[in-house]
């Protein structure tokens, strides 16, 4: 007795165990012990009478079926196809393609960083002249000191002095 009968005895079976040996019972290839097991399961259970029934329907469906036979040449080509495709997916310019798709968005990655560092480092050079003070370079840095000449009460003169009152507070 194999394992699967020892599990059956003794108690009833359930919906999954009938369900893995309907196409058994219904082909005929069970011991007589399951055989009884899956027929008083399926007088019992509809769920389990209706998969049976769709598959005895699916089997008749398939037999009544025309049988086609394949060419005579159909294996061979088969395994030539399949030699041709694998020939393919190692071929030089394939192995070159899936590193192109690989290394293009490794690349602008890259690039993407490179441009952040250098971005970063160019934004913290200052174009002051020695001994200027940190307001006086900031204002160099964002193009403020094109204001300096403004008239006393310009408008320029009022941003000029809130843009770098408020940026001496905040530093």
């Amino acid at each position: 007795m194999g394992n699967s009968e020892l599990i059956l005895i003794g108690r009833q079976m359930k919906c999954e165990q009938a369900k893995r040996k309907l196409v058994a019972y219904l082909d005929g290839e069970l011991r007589e012990r399951e055989r009884l097991q899956i027929k008083k399961h399926l007088s019992q259970c509809a769920a389990c009478r209706g998969e049976a029934d769709r598959l005895q329907k699916t089997a008749r469906f398939l037999k009544a079926q025309e049988h086609v036979m394949p060419r005579v040449d159909f294996e061979t080509r088969l395994w030539e196809r399949i030699q041709r495709v694998e020939d393919r997916q190692l071929s030089p310019q394939v192995v070159f393609e899936r590193l192109g798709r690989a290394i293009v968005p490794v690349a602008v990655a890259l690039s993407l960083i490179v441009g952040i560092i250098v971005g970063d480092l160019v934004g913290n050079i200052t174009l002051s002249p020695p001994g200027t003070s940190q307001e006086e370079a900031y204002a160099i840095a964002i193009g403020l000191d094109n204001f300096q000449d403004s008239p006393p009460g310009s408008l320029s003169e009022v941003y000029l002095t809130l843009a770098t009152t408020k940026e001496a507070k905040n530093q």
